[in-house]
């Protein structure tokens, strides 16, 4: 029903469009609160999946006022106003003379008087520019404010940092002047993209405040019982894979068969060790399978989650994480948690150099193929002491995460807001 719907939308005309989209904008505007001190400057947030980056900020901003403002939901019929080949940036985003542009551009603006009417804010926080639906809002900005792009990406694959760099290069021109990273790593990126080194500040991580902060406890509402946690970190069946790999191949490339290997073991396992462990499937914020995994293993001591706010907590908590190519690898190494990589499909053979190098990397146990996985899996649930690593590997470890994310101390928010007042 909702492809039928999108293809009648795209049908209407332009004014019709538009004006069925001003009433939703306008409502969701007006519904927007945040209690505003005048004395203070004022932070206006575009969300894009970025909730635990913000709840961060949120938490740092005693001296501003910090709005957060859901993009997907604020911007979401922009894509009827742009080609698909403009949305997946295969070329150039498009020229003043796209009349779907000029249309946007009057919607894009009038989004943004109508927010700085009601915050007056000071600074625009995004977490990108490359976005076709918040290009024209940046500009807008760039006139009477001052634009802030705070990376939410620290973690770009070796091919990216190559062949993506060099798209964004052509097709979507860096546009912000104040830009924060990860990592000195991920300042070369933004340099490869064409941003001036000058404008680009290495921060660290936002959300790894969050380490440091009172810990949460929303997941004493999934279980009966509160048990020690394994947590396996879910992903995209394409996670990683660019899709420049898979043009003109028969048989994609893909991790489904190790995904759904890992999923049913993790089932099995919470089966056996139902008296013992709680265990989590998480998955992506925007993994399209949440549901049908829902209906699948969902059950007393297994839970499948979805959402961006949660992967904090099921991190400080877990007695085990089981993953692949996500930073939360990087982010349970920096809290020296037991972790079990996953890394067997037939696609890593051609891949590998593609993928971030955590098959590399010290302090975390390897799984080659799908029986080691399981065999490690259930000898640690059997008698689960911590993985023991020598000095000369934790120190690799440090330097690997030191290479992703830049000072995790608990500072990193704190930093941002001190350095966007001297701006």
């Amino acid at each position: 029903m909702k492809s039928i719907k999108s293809k009648l939308i795209s049908y209407l005309p332009f004014y019709i469009l538009t004006h069925i989209y001003k009433i939703q904008y306008i409502r969701y505007i007006k519904k927007l609160y945040h209690d505003i001190d005048p004395n203070k400057k004022t932070v206006l947030a575009i969300n894009h999946f970025y909730d635990q980056d913000y709840e961060a900020c949120s938490i740092s901003a005693i001296n501003h006022n910090f709005v957060v403002v859901n993009g997907p939901v604020l911007f979401k019929f922009a894509k009827y106003f742009f080609s698909k080949r403009v949305i997946e940036l295969l070329i150039k985003y498009p020229s003043d003379n796209n009349k779907g542009l000029q249309q946007w551009k009057k919607i894009s603006d009038d989004i943004f008087d109508r927010l700085d009417k009601k915050f007056n804010f000071d600074f625009i926080v995004t977490p990108s520019d490359s976005f076709y639906w918040i290009r024209e809002f940046i500009k807008k900005g760039n006139e009477s404010k001052i634009s802030i792009i705070l990376d939410k990406e620290g973690t770009i694959s070796p091919f990216d940092f190559e062949k993506e760099a060099k798209k964004l290069s052509s097709f979507a021109p860096v546009l912000a002047k104040n830009i924060f990273v990860w990592s000195n790593r991920q300042k070369a990126y933004w340099e490869k993209i064409g941003a001036e080194s000058s404008s680009i500040v290495v921060l660290g991580q936002p959300r790894s405040d969050l380490f440091y902060k009172k810990e949460a406890n929303s997941l004493k509402n999934y279980f009966k019982e509160d048990l020690p946690l394994i947590v396996f970190f879910s992903y995209h069946d394409d996670a990683y894979i660019n899709p420049i790999r898979n043009l003109n191949k028969k048989d994609p490339y893909s991790w489904v068969d190790m995904k759904s290997s890992s999923h049913e073991i993790l089932s099995r396992m919470s089966k056996k060790y139902s008296d013992k462990f709680n265990f989590v499937i998480k998955t992506h914020p925007q993994q399209i399978d949440l549901t049908s995994l829902q209906k699948k293993y969902n059950s007393d001591n297994l839970k499948v989650i979805g959402g961006s706010s949660i992967s904090n907590e099921l991190i400080q908590k877990s007695r085990l994480i089981i993953g692949f190519q996500t930073t939360i690898i990087i982010e349970a190494l920096y809290l020296n948690k037991n972790v079990i990589y996953t890394y067997w499909s037939d696609s890593i053979k051609d891949l590998e150099n593609d993928l971030l190098p955590f098959h590399k990397a010290s302090c975390i146990k390897i799984a080659r193929e799908v029986e080691k996985f399981e065999s490690m899996l259930d000898d640690f649930l059997h008698e689960p002491v911590d993985f023991y690593f020598g000095v000369d590997e934790v120190l690799k470890k440090d330097g690997f995460v030191e290479e992703y994310i830049f000072q995790p101390d608990g500072n990193c928010c704190n930093r941002f807001f001190k350095y966007i007042d001297n701006l």
